[in-house]
């Protein structure tokens, strides 16, 4: 199914993802709908699953594999090239943010970047809320998360399990530079019982820790939105969103390229070792590169040693 699917031409061609069925569920339903207006002004197409494609935790996953593989098969020219996935338990709360807003600068050393997400609990990837770029590289992680419980059926996946197998995935050595994490407060930040939602953020989302209250604190802001939807709608420049993404990406920028000159420095100076500071930050840029202190910090550090200023 498809909201909202006029798209005016754009630099980089964004989609939305999601996946709804079973009983009917209005309140869900309602809160699909809060994208109405992001996706009707940013010109973003929304497919939204209607029915499971099979029992379990896979059903996300194959969703987004089928979106993906739909994607790659049309001329390069007409493909979406970004997939943002949100639960419905997400609503949408200022549709005058733009998802580039998030997504690489146009930039050649950021092509093999696949997945962007956030790690609210610190240490796993949320797939209630991210981004997947058009790639064969993002199909073969959908499907080796997929695979993995089969792989290692020992292992306690946990209650979240899409989450836990992708990430157990992009944590292979193979894929860590296809994975970047950011803040979780940029769009995968959580409303709790003191209902609290800064104005002018993007989303908010509602999590199944919220148990009963989680269906009264969507139904209450949904509601709100009703009757007066700019009461959290700010223009980016009086948001986060200002000054806080360009900052990461511009980090990020400055890690990859600082990292690639002391390969290369390690290699005509093999007398000088760099091999411990060079693992710090490629730790940090893989694994946290939300966290700026600590980025900032193995960042100097490598720096220099390398000599640079």
């Amino acid at each position: 199914v498809k909201l909202n699917a006029a798209r005016p031409l754009r630099e980089m061609r964004i989609a939305k993802a999601s996946m709804l069925y079973g009983p009917t569920n209005f309140i869900y339903e309602k809160a699909l709908e809060s994208h109405a207006k992001h996706n009707r002004v940013h010109g973003y197409e929304m497919h939204v699953s209607r029915v499971a494609i099979v029992k379990g935790y896979w059903n996300k996953l194959l969703w987004l594999q089928h979106l993906i593989l739909t994607e790659l098969q049309k001329p390069e020219g007409r493909r979406i090239d970004w997939i943002m996935y949100i639960d419905p338990s997400i609503l949408l709360l200022n549709p005058q943010i733009s998802l580039r807003t998030f997504l690489p600068p146009p930039d050649e050393s950021f092509d093999s970047l696949a997945l962007i997400s956030s790690k609210p609990d610190g240490k796993t990837l949320s797939t209630s809320s991210f981004f997947l770029r058009v790639s064969p590289t993002s199909l073969k992680l959908l499907a080796e998360a997929m695979a993995a419980p089969k792989q290692d059926p020992e292992r306690n996946w946990g209650n979240d399990i899409a989450s836990t197998t992708l990430q157990s995935v992009v944590d292979q050595e193979e894929y860590r530079h296809a994975a970047l994490y950011q803040p979780a407060h940029w769009y995968n930040s959580a409303a709790t019982r003191e209902y609290n939602i800064t104005l002018g953020s993007l989303l908010a989302r509602f999590p199944r820790e919220l148990q009963g209250y989680r269906w009264k604190g969507m139904d209450d802001l949904l509601t709100l939105l009703s009757r007066d939807q700019r009461k959290f709608s700010k223009v980016a420049e009086n948001t986060i969103y200002a000054t806080e993404p360009h900052q990461f990406w511009a980090r990020v920028t400055e890690a990859r390229k600082v990292l690639k000159q002391a390969e290369e420095h390690g290699k005509n100076v093999p007398a000088v070792d760099l091999s411990d500071k060079i693992w710090r930050l490629r730790d940090n840029l893989e694994l946290n590169a939300w966290d700026a202190v600590a980025l900032d910090e193995s960042l100097a550090i490598l720096k220099e040693a390398v000599g640079l200023e």
